[in-house]
């Protein structure tokens, strides 16, 4: 059964009610860990109440997109 993904894209300022308006109750997020150093108060402002999220900081840059990297994160997630 092929994946059914959502892809949309936002203005940071509307994040977290972009975040909101998804049919579910749990989000994973995965975020690189230079991002989350420079966005991490802003980020946590926007999450929603009202979902379970599940965050995976990823290595930074081009050394996250590996299959080693993607291995952990499906890992991270399944535990």
């Amino acid at each position: 059964m092929p994946m059914k993904s959502n892809i949309q894209t936002c203005d940071f300022d509307e994040l977290g009610h972009a975040l909101e308006k998804i049919e579910t109750d749990q989000l994973l997020l995965i975020v690189d860990s230079r991002v989350w150093q420079h966005y991490q108060k802003a980020l946590e402002n926007h999450q929603p109440k009202n979902k379970n999220i599940i965050l995976y900081k990823s290595l930074e840059g081009e050394t996250t997109k590996t299959i080693e990297e993607y291995e952990k994160g499906l890992e991270f997630f399944l535990e």
